[in-house]
């Protein structure tokens, strides 16, 4: 624990850093995160008050963590903010220190494509498992942050198949990962061998509708970071067996 009162370490780094809404502090050689929902983004206006993300949060955290998976602790909160331990270093920091084509990249993405499907055995989802929303350590396997998950959600199993699509659309998203698709399918081979094969063809029945769609929108030649990023994940995936 810091020297201070967590109480009062998170009252201060809100202090000194107000507009912040995550703020990176180490103390002892030790990583603490601040999240304040008090600083909104564009989709929070629609998602609820600071209090009430706060409270959504904290909720996520403490289901999470009684079924046993790797997230944050907390160590100390307010109404709208909350004082986090660190959990690791994300998928996103990992991949991007390692050059693309070394195998430890795509046992990176196996662990993430196992971890996912240990999440979703537990008949859980993440919501929005980006590549910077997800952390790894060899201790402690696959860890989970900034949950989007929302109490009104109740099709869990659609909610799960998006979890998959986001994780892998992630790799694609990042222009300097020429190993994209090794990546994706290195992710979706784990997942099905750790017990998603059922969800996993549920996704695959998906990215099978709608072919003339996608092949307008290849025509188009759009070249908008995201719809490229679908349009090249979702040709990898198709080639999945």
């Amino acid at each position: 624990m810091p020297n201070r009162n967590a109480e009062e370490l998170l009252r201060d780094l809100i202090c000194a850093q107000p507009e912040q809404r995550t703020i990176r502090y180490v103390e002892n050689q030790t990583v603490y995160w601040v999240k304040n929902f008090a600083v909104r983004g564009f989709r929070d206006y629609f998602a609820g008050t600071p209090a009430k993300l706060c409270r959504r949060e904290r909720a996520a955290l403490t289901l999470f963590r009684e079924r046993g998976l790797h997230v944050p602790q907390v160590l100390a909160r307010t109404e709208t903010a909350l004082l986090l331990s660190d959990t690791g270093p994300t998928l996103s920091d990992l991949l991007r220190n390692l050059s693309p084509g070394e195998p430890t990249r795509q046992q990176l993405a196996a662990n993430a494509g196992a971890g996912l499907a240990v999440l979703h055995k537990r008949d859980l989802f993440h919501g929005r498992p980006a590549l910077r929303d997800l952390t790894y350590t060899p201790e402690f396997g696959l860890g989970f942050l900034d949950f989007e998950m929302q109490s009104r959600r109740t099709d869990i199993t659609r909610y799960q198949r998006w979890d998959l699509l986001v994780l892998c659309h992630s790799y694609f998203r990042e222009r300097d990962f020429t190993d994209a698709a090794e990546l994706a399918r290195a992710t979706v081979a784990a997942y099905r061998a750790a017990g998603g094969e059922r969800r996993w063809q549920e996704v695959a029945r998906g990215l099978r509708r709608f072919p003339l769609l996608y092949r307008l929108l290849q025509a188009a030649n759009f070249r908008g970071r995201d719809l490229v990023a679908v349009l090249r994940c979702r040709e990898a995936l198709l080639t999945i067996t």
